[in-house]
């Protein structure tokens, strides 16, 4: 006797959610904020799209699915659609974001960095859809809705030096004119001690140089002098601060 093949319906993905409100909230694996499935079971690899096809609407490939109530956990198929609602892209963004993204190692005045969880670019700054977003880099739209004077030519900057990690904390950008980029991205990094050649004088140099001779290792110095690990290793291998040959 064939063994019955188990139907996978609407009834059947909710028992992976919970009822949060009035929505129903993902509490299995995600890609990013996104819920997924075994496509080989369940015809999908998105939670989302499964629930959205149960209405009897037709999927439509490289669209875009939304969540009206902004949540991109909820897999209620009430709360899914294709159309753009640009009222409710504020809560699809802090749907998001990660608040409690720890302190900047040599700002912890700031406060708390809000790392971006959802898609990320090769340099590690959030990626948007820019047709949808209007911007491409998710620390930009932020800056944007915060900043109704925000200049599009402008350079969006870090205060925390945690742009690579996503941060998308708006009291932690601030705007650089295209005139002016380049003059204060090098003040910026001197003053938080991101130019490596900039961080010992040419004595603090030799004194590093002297703690090595004697065994210090490299990770003990950086937490010594609060610095990166390339910036020892750039005076432990004579790249900077060089000395000359005897």
């Amino acid at each position: 006797m064939a063994r019955a093949t188990k139907t996978y319906d609407l009834n059947e993905l909710y028992k992976k959610t919970d009822i949060v409100g009035d929505c129903r909230v993902w509490r299995e694996p995600t890609a990013g904020p996104v819920p997924r499935l075994n496509k080989g079971v369940w015809g999908t690899a998105f939670a989302r799209q499964f629930a959205y096809s149960q209405s009897g609407a037709e999927i439509r490939p490289r669209c875009d699915l939304r969540n009206i109530c902004g949540n991109m956990k909820c897999v209620k198929m009430e709360h899914l659609t294709y159309e753009l609602d640009r009222s409710n892209l504020l809560g699809e963004f802090m749907a998001q974001i990660n608040v409690s993204g720890g302190l900047p190692p040599d700002r912890p005045d700031l406060g708390q960095c809000h790392l971006w969880t959802g898609c990320r670019d090769k340099s590690g700054y959030g990626a948007l859809n820019k047709e949808k977003w209007g911007e491409r880099l998710s620390h930009r739209w932020m800056f944007k809705l915060m900043n109704p004077a925000f200049d599009p030519k402008s350079t969006v900057n870090h205060r925390c030096n945690r742009g690579h990690d996503g941060c998308v904390n708006p009291a932690h950008l601030f705007q650089v004119s295209g005139e002016t980029f380049n003059a204060s991205n090098i003040a910026h990094a001197v003053s938080e001690k991101r130019l490596h050649n900039q961080k010992f004088t040419f004595a603090e140099a030799m004194t590093v140089r002297a703690e090595i001779a004697a065994g210090a290792k490299t990770l003990d110095l950086c937490e010594k002098y609060g610095c990166s690990k390339q910036c020892i290793n750039d005076i432990k291998f004579n790249r900077t601060h060089k000395l000359t040959s005897q």
